[in-house]
C-alpha cells in the first residue's frame, strides 16, 4: 500500500492519467445511460393468459384457470400463484422466488401448459410471457367533429407512421373497439334454407382462405401455385356462394344475411371535453430516451396537423417526458446548490487551494461511479439522481481528513512530497475504515425484498459506486497533487480559512473544551443524560404522536377517477355516472380557480366501456378490455412546478365535491405517480363463493365505521345473469349432445368466429351471428330453434331445460382458491392503517375464523409490501451492524473499541425523528431506509475520535486517559465538524425544497441529515465520555 501510494506521489503523470481515465470513462458511460423518471425493474411474474371467448368466469376458472394451476402447482421456483377468470379471458399470474432463474421456470412452464389435453376447443391459443414494466411515454388524443371510423383511422395513421420512426419502437391504440366483420343472418333465412349458424360459419371459413399448391417446373424455371381465397371487406364477403341449386341458381352470404364492415359490439367511447376522441399510447423501450421520443413525436405532430380533416385535432397528454425533465431539473438544481453549499464550507476552514482539490473529488467520484453502475444496471433517474445528492456531503470527507492532515504536516514544516505520504499512510486506516463502514452499511439496502426493494434500489448500487471511487481518488490520486502545489504567500488564499479557523480556534477553547471537560467529570451523568434523550425519542415515536407511513404519495400530472357499476349496466347508466362526476370535475375547476387565482385543471377526458388512464401501470401489455359498467374522468393538471398544489389535494376536493352518486357500486380518486398499494387490502379465502359475497360485504360496512377511511371497495363484480341449459331426455334422443347444442346456443347468443383475417396491423374477427333485435330479449330464447343431427328444425324448449340465476364477472383465485379482495384508502391525517387492521385482526377478523371453519385471511397490498421490505430491511439493519463491527475489531484487535465507535448509531435516530417533527414530515419507509444508511455515516466521526486518541497513546504515552481523551477530540474537532456540515449542507437544498414534485424523496435526505447533524454532537461529548467509562 506505501509503494503505491509513494509512487503515485512521485509520479504525477500517472495520478493524472488515472483522473483522465476515469473522467472520460465515466462520461461516456453516463452520455450512454438510460434516462428515465423511474428506475426500471422486473416484477419477477410470469403471465399465462388463455383467452375463451364467450365463456362464462365460472367456465373460465373450471375450464382453463383450475386445469392451468393443477399442472403447475408443482413446478420449482414458484412462490405464488394467482388466477383471475373473467367473461371470456383467464388469467393465471405465477409470483417467482427471490433469486430463481426466471426463464427457466418460464419454459417448466410452458412445457406444463402444453401438457394440458383438456382445455376446450373454443380457447385460443394460451400466452405465456415473464411480465415486464413497460413505461408509457405520453399519450396522444385524436379528437374533434368526426365519426368513430374516421378517428380510428387518423390514430392508426398516426400509430403507423410514429411506428416507421427509428427513435420510436411501441405504438398502440387504447380505449378504442377493434375492428369486426359481422355476418347477420335472419332465423327466417336460416329456417327457409334449412340451414344453422354453424353451417353458414364452415361455408365462410371454407371460402376464406389461402391454400399454396406446390409448385410447377418448366426448363428455365418454377412456378408457385397457390389458390388465392381469402377476403378483407364486407363485398368480398358478400359473393360467397351458400347454396348451388340444381337449376344453376346460387343463393350467395349477401341474400341471407346483412353484413357490416364495422366494430366490435362492446359499448365504449372517449371524449376530450365533450368530442369523441382515440386515445393512442406511445413506450419506451429498453434504452430508448423518452425526452428523444417526446421530441420526435412533437415535431411528427407539428406536420401532421396541416394534413388533418378540417375539425379534427390532436392533443399530447400524460407527457411523462415533462415529469421526467422537470423532476431531474430540480434535483440537479438541488445538487447544484448542495455542492455551492459544500464548497463554501470547504472554503471556510481549509486553505483555497485544498479546499478546490477536495472538492475535486465530486466530480471525479461521480462520473467515476458510471464505470461502475452498468454493472448494477442503473439509469439516471429521479431515485439516482437523489442518491447523488445524497452523496455530496459524504464523498469529500474522506478528502477532507487525508488533505486536511497532509495540510497540518506541510504547515509544521514537514517537506511536501513527505507530507503528502505520510500523512496519507497515517489517515488510510481510519480513511478506508470510514468509507468500508459506510459502504457496510449501504450493502445490504441492495437486497430490500419487495416492489420498494426493486424501486429504491439504485440509493446504496449509486451510493456504494460513488464511495468506492472516492476512496480511490483520495488514497492514490488527492496526494499527489497536493504534493506538487506551488508554495505561494497570498492572503487571498487564507482569508476565509483564517478568520473561520480564528473564530473556531477560540469556540474550541472557550466553549467546547470547557464543556468536554464537564461531561468528561461527570462521564456517568453524561451518559445517562445521552440515553435518557434516546429512551424519550423512542417513546415520542412509540405513542404515536409521529405517524408512520408506508410510501409517500408521489405527486402526479394526473387525477384519475375510477367508475364502477354494478355488472350488467348499460352504457346508457355509466354515461349518466360520467357525466354526473364530468360535471363535478367543472364544478372543481372553477373552486380551484377562484381560490388559487390560476387555471390548474388543463383537460377533462371522460370514458366510458374502459378505464385507459387506470390502467395505465398495466405492466404487461396494453389490452382493450372493455365492459358497458366502467367509466372513467380524467383531469390532466398543469405541470407540478406550475402550479405547486399537490394533486393528492386535487383530489381529495373533487372526491368531497363528488359526494355519493347515485347507481354506482364503487368509485375511487387516484392522483400518486407511483402506487404501492391500497392501504387495506384485506383478502378472504373461502370455497363457498355466497359466503365469500356476504363477508365481504360485512367487512366494508365494519370498515366504515372507522373515521378516515374512503373508497372502500371489493374486486368481487356481480356478474350479468347466467343461463344454465340443461340436455332434456329427448334431446338425447335425437341425437343431441351438450358439444353439438353448445355450439349452437353460442352462435345464437354470442355468435360464431368462423375466420381471422390480418388487415394492416389489425387482426379483424369475421362472426356470424343472428341480428341485434333477434338475440335481445327473452322471447328470442323461448322461440329459437335448433338444428338436430338428423337436418330438422327442433325448438330449444323441447331439447334443453334452462333456468335464469346471478353470476359473477369476475372469480379471482390465490393459491388455488377463491379469494375476494376488499380494498380502501386511508386519510393518514385522521387515521393510521395498521392500527385498523391490528384492531380488525384482534377482534372482528378473529371472530370470523372462529364462526367460519375453513375461513381464512389475509393482508395484501400496502401491508404486504411493508411486511416484506421491513423484514428484509431489518435483517439487513442488523447485518449491517455485525459488517461494521467486524470491520473495526480485526483493526484495533479489540472487542470493546468497535462498541465504543458504534455507540453513535443509535442517537442517529434520535435526530432523524427530531429532524422530522421539526418539519412536520412523518416517517415512512424512506426514513428508515435513511436511518439504516446513517450507520455507516455515523460510524465515522467516532472513529477518527478514537483513533486520534490511539495516536497520541503511542505519540505521547505520559498522558493520563483523560488528557488523550481532550487531546484528540481537539485534533479531530475541525473534520468530524467539517465532514458533518458538508454533509448536511449537500441534503439541505432538498431538504428545505418547498415543490412538490420530489416530496417523497425528503423523508430520507431528512433522516441522514438531521441524524448525521445531531449525532455529531453527540459524538463530540458521549464517545469521549464512553472511552473512559469503558477504560474504568
Amino acid at each position: 500500500m506505501r509503494k503505491i501510494v509513494e509512487w503515485t506521489v512521485k509520479n504525477h503523470v500517472t495520478a493524472n492519467l488515472l483522473l483522465v481515465f476515469i473522467l472520460s470513462y465515466g462520461f461516456i458511460n453516463m452520455k450512454n445511460s438510460n434516462v428515465e423518471v423511474f428506475p426500471y425493474y422486473s416484477l419477477d411474474m410470469i403471465s399465462i393468459t388463455v383467452p375463451y371467448r364467450g365463456a362464462t368466469p365460472k367456465d373460465v376458472e373450471e375450464s382453463v384457470c383450475a386445469r392451468i394451476e393443477e399442472e403447475i402447482a408443482g413446478i420449482d421456483g414458484i412462490k405464488e400463484i394467482k388466477s383471475t377468470a373473467s367473461e371470456g379471458i383467464g388469467t393465471v399470474i405465477v409470483e417467482i422466488q427471490k433469486g430463481y432463474d426466471s426463464r427457466k421456470l418460464l419454459d417448466e412452464i410452458k412445457n406444463a401448459v402444453d401438457r394440458i389435453t383438456n382445455f376446450p376447443q373454443e380457447i385460443d391459443k394460451p400466452i405465456i410471457t415473464e411480465v415486464s414494466r413497460r413505461t408509457e411515454v405520453l399519450k396522444i388524443l385524436v379528437y374533434g367533429d368526426a365519426n368513430e371510423k374516421d378517428i380510428k383511422r387518423i390514430a392508426e395513421k398516426i400509430r403507423d407512421d410514429l411506428t416507421s420512426l427509428k427513435e420510436i419502437s411501441l405504438v398502440q391504440i387504447s380505449a378504442s373497439r377493434p375492428y369486426e366483420i359481422s355476418i347477420n343472418v335472419p332465423r327466417e333465412s336460416l329456417e327457409k334454407y334449412n340451414l344453422s349458424l354453424s353451417d353458414i360459419s364452415k361455408i365462410v371459413r371454407a371460402n376464406c382462405i389461402d391454400i399454396p399448391a406446390g409448385r410447377i417446373k418448366t426448363k428455365d424455371s418454377e412456378i408457385l401455385v397457390r389458390t388465392k381465397g381469402l377476403k378483407y371487406t364486407s363485398k368480398d364477403f358478400a359473393n360467397i356462394p351458400i347454396i348451388n341449386n340444381i337449376n344453376g341458381n346460387i343463393v350467395r352470404l349477401k341474400d341471407i344475411a346483412t353484413i357490416v364492415d364495422g366494430f366490435e359490439d362492446v359499448d365504449s367511447k372517449v371524449e376530450l371535453d365533450g368530442k369523441l376522441t382515440a386515445v393512442i399510447n406511445v413506450y419506451r423501450i429498453g434504452k430508448q430516451s423518452a425526452l428523444t421520443i417526446e421530441k420526435t413525436v412533437k415535431k411528427y405532430l407539428k406536420e401532421e396537423e396541416k394534413y388533418l380533416p378540417e375539425g379534427v385535432h390532436t392533443v399530447i397528454l400524460g407527457n411523462m417526458a415533462d415529469i421526467l425533465r422537470s423532476r431531474l431539473n430540480l434535483l440537479l438544481r438541488n445538487a447544484a446548490q448542495g455542492l455551492v453549499l459544500v464548497l463554501i464550507m470547504l472554503a471556510m476552514f481549509l486553505e483555497i487551494r485544498l479546499a478546490l482539490w477536495v472538492a475535486a473529488g465530486i466530480p471525479v467520484s461521480f462520473l467515476g461511479a458510471f464505470i461502475i453502475l452498468p454493472h448494477f444496471g442503473i439509469s439516471v433517474n429521479m431515485i439516482s439522481l437523489f442518491a447523488f445528492i445524497v452523496c455530496l456531503g459524504m464523498v469529500v470527507d474522506d478528502a477532507i481528513v487525508i488533505g486536511e492532515h497532509i495540510f497540518y504536516k506541510i504547515e509544521r514544516g514537514v517537506p511536501k512530497m513527505k507530507a503528502s505520504i505520510e500523512g496519507t499512510m497515517e489517515m488510510a486506516l481510519p480513511v478506508f475504515l470510514s468509507v468500508s463502514t459506510t459502504i457496510a452499511a449501504f450493502y445490504p439496502l441492495l437486497n430490500v425484498e419487495g416492489i420498494f426493494g426493486k424501486f429504491m434500489f439504485a440509493i446504496p448500487a449509486v451510493v456504494i459506486s460513488v464511495l468506492t471511487i472516492s476512496l480511490l481518488e483520495a488514497l492514490f490520486i488527492l496526494p499527489s497533487h497536493l504534493a506538487w502545489i506551488k508554495d505561494r504567500e497570498s492572503k487571498l488564499y487564507n482569508i476565509l480559512p483564517k478568520y473561520f479557523n480564528k473564530k473556531l480556534d477560540y469556540f474550541i477553547e472557550n466553549y467546547y473544551l470547557k464543556l468536554l471537560r464537564k461531561a468528561l467529570d461527570y462521564k456517568y451523568i453524561t451518559l445517562s443524560i445521552g440515553f435518557f434523550m434516546l429512551l424519550f425519542t423512542l417513546g415520542f415515536f412509540a405513542s404515536g404522536h409521529l405517524k408512520f407511513l408506508f410510501f409517500p404519495k408521489v405527486d402526479s400530472d394526473q387525477v384519475v377517477c375510477a367508475i364502477k357499476l354494478p355488472e350488467g349496466a348499460s352504457a346508457i347508466e355509466t354515461q349518466k355516472a360520467v357525466s354526473y362526476v364530468q360535471k363535478k370535475a367543472f364544478e372543481l375547476e372553477r373552486e380551484i380557480n377562484k381560490k388559487y387565482g390560476k387555471k390548474i385543471i388543463k383537460h377533462i377526458v371522460a370514458t366510458i366501456g374502459s378505464q385507459p388512464y387506470s390502467n395505465r401501470h398495466n405492466t404487461s401489455k396494453v389490452t382493450n378490455n372493455f365492459s358497458s359498467n366502467l367509466g372513467e374522468v380524467a383531469l390532466e393538471l398543469e405541470k407540478s412546478d406550475k402550479r405547486n398544489l399537490d394533486s393528492n389535494i386535487v383530489a381529495n376536493m373533487w372526491r368531497r365535491i363528488t359526494g355519493e352518486v347515485p347507481g354506482v357500486e364503487s368509485i375511487s380518486f387516484t392522483s400518486s405517480l407511483f402506487s404501492s398499494g391500497e392501504a387495506i387490502n384485506i383478502q378472504l379465502a373461502a370455497d363457498d363463493f355466497e359466503l365469500l359475497k356476504k363477508l365481504a360485504k360485512e367487512l366494508e360496512n365494519k370498515l366504515r365505521e372507522f373515521k378516515g377511511v374512503y373508497d372502500i371497495k371489493d374486486n368481487l363484480q356481480g356478474g350479468k345473469k347466467e343461463l344454465k341449459l340443461k340436455l332434456t331426455d329427448f334431446g338425447k334422443v335425437l341425437g343431441f349432445n351438450v358439444a353439438t347444442l353448445g355450439e349452437q346456443v353460442r352462435g345464437a347468443f354470442y355468435g360464431l368466429e368462423s375466420v381471422r383475417i390480418q388487415r394492416g396491423k389489425d387482426d379483424v374477427r369475421v362472426m356470424v351471428r343472428f341480428p341485434e333485435n333477434e338475440r335481445n330479449s327473452k322471447y328470442f330464447l323461448d322461440t329459437l330453434k335448433v338444428k338436430a343431427p338428423d337436418g330438422s328444425m327442433v325448438p330449444l324448449k323441447y331439447v334443453a331445460t334452462y333456468k335464469i340465476s346471478p353470476s359473477y364477472s369476475v372469480i379471482t383465485r390465490a393459491n388455488r382458491r377463491r379469494v375476494v379482495n376488499v380494498m380502501a384508502d386511508v386519510n393518514e391525517k385522521v387515521a393510521d392503517a395498521d392500527k385498523i387492521l391490528n384492531k380488525l385482526k384482534k377482534g372482528y377478523l378473529r371472530k370470523l375464523k372462529e364462526n367460519y371453519p375453513g375461513l381464512s385471511y389475509s393482508f395484501e397490498g400496502q401491508n404486504k409490501e411493508k411486511r416484506d421490505s421491513m423484514k428484509s430491511m431489518i435483517e439487513g439493519f442488523w447485518i449491517a451492524i455485525l459488517l461494521i463491527y467486524i470491520l473495526l475489531a480485526i483493526p484495533f484487535n479489540s472487542f470493546r473499541i468497535p462498541i465504543v465507535i458504534m455507540t453513535a448509531i443509535p442517537f442517529g435516530i434520535i435526530g432523524a425523528v427530531w429532524g422530522h417533527v421539526l418539519l412536520g414530515y412523518d416517517l415512512s419507509l424512506l426514513s428508515f431506509f435513511g436511518i439504516v444508511a446513517l450507520t455507516g455515516v455515523l460510524v465515522n466521526d467516532s472513529l477518527v475520535l478514537i483513533d486520534a486518541i490511539y495516536q497520541f497513546k503511542k505519540e505521547k504515552p505520559e498522558l493520563s486517559k483523560y488528557e488523550l481523551a481532550i487531546e484528540a477530540c481537539k485534533k479531530r474537532f475541525r473534520p468530524v465538524i467539517l465532514t458533518s456540515i458538508t454533509t448536511f449542507g449537500g441534503l439541505m437544498p432538498l431538504i428545505f425544497e418547498k415543490s412538490v414534485q420530489a416530496k417523497f424523496l425528503i423523508p430520507m435526505a431528512l433522516s441522514l441529515g438531521f441524524g448525521v447533524l445531531f449525532a455529531t454532537g453527540i459524538t463530540l461529548i458521549l464517545i469521549p465520555s464512553l472511552y473512559l467509562i469503558f477504560e474504568d
